[in-house]
């Protein structure tokens, strides 16, 4: 019995109606894009300089002022590296200061030398006693097979006298003279009786002097081509009967422009060996950071 009104207590529950639950509204607010400063105020263009937290104009005038002492700055910056850049040893500046001399000479050179031996200057010189090429002689060189040979033999020669001068002036590489002297630097002259043939003497005076030959040849060789180099480049353009203040300047004009390729030689090959120590230095202190 007491199950039986346990279930019919049950049926009457669940046939009372349900009862709604009121619901309150909530008013739609649009979502706010959240402020950059938090105050909700635009950020302004221009600093607080004078530090009293608001920009005003005083402030305004001094960043117009910043901005156009800037713009003023570029250009004197961008000279200051430019210069900078033909400078330094190993920039690309340095480089290309040192290839356009070396180009340079090498062309006096080829006009002194075609000059001497065809009576007519490659480079349109205004220089008195001198005769140079006009557009047809060029236009004749061109369809002239010997005559174009010969302006590539003197080019040719023009760039071997230059880099023999250079060499002679640079002398050798730190590298290259080790080498010869680690060579040579365990030889001793044998020891020879006071009774000795003389053949044995003299043999062993040629392993004395043995390679010095070949260094007085070079030296020799060096001074003919700077003797001729001289003589073909005041040769192509005379500076004697002239007055003495022009004599000297055109004398020193001439020795410039000899000594223009070889300086550019000289000027490269140094600024090559500056560039491989900068990246030398770089990849070592690349190699310390990495170990850290």
């Amino acid at each position: 019995m007491q199950r039986k009104g346990q279930f019919q207590q049950q049926q009457q529950q669940q046939q009372q109606p349900v009862q709604a639950v009121p619901v309150q509204s909530v008013p739609f607010q649009a979502a706010q894009r959240p402020q950059p400063n938090g105050s909700g105020k635009r950020k302004s263009r221009f600093k607080d300089r004078d530090g009293d937290g608001e920009v005003d104009f005083y402030d305004v005038i001094l960043t117009i002022v910043e901005w156009i002492r800037r713009a003023f700055a570029v250009p004197a910056i961008v000279v200051a590296d430019t210069l900078s850049s033909f400078v330094t040893m190993g920039e690309t500046g340095s480089m290309f200061v040192a290839s356009l001399f070396f180009i340079c000479g090498m062309i006096a050179s080829a006009d002194s030398i075609y000059e001497m031996f065809a009576g007519k200057g490659l480079i349109p010189i205004a220089w008195e006693g001198r005769e140079n090429l006009t557009m047809l002689d060029w236009v004749g060189m061109l369809t002239n097979p010997m005559a174009l040979l010969g302006l590539l033999l003197a080019i040719c020669a023009a760039a071997a006298i230059t880099v023999m001068e250079g060499m002679a002036i640079r002398g050798s590489e730190l590298s290259v003279a080790k080498a010869e002297f680690n060579e040579v630097r365990n030889e001793r002259v044998p020891d020879v009786a006071r009774d000795a043939i003389s053949i044995a003497k003299l043999r062993a005076e040629r392993i004395e002097n043995a390679g010095m030959g070949e260094e007085h040849s070079f030296g020799f060789a060096i001074v003919i081509v700077f003797l001729a180099d001289i003589y073909m480049t005041f040769s192509s353009r005379p500076v004697w009967g002239l007055p003495p203040n022009q004599m000297i300047g055109l004398i020193l004009v001439n020795l410039f422009l000899m000594i223009m390729g070889e300086t550019g030689f000289v000027l490269y090959k140094k600024a090559t060996r500056a560039r491989k120590a900068r990246q030398r230095a770089k990849q070592r202190e690349a190699a310390a950071v990495a170990s850290l």
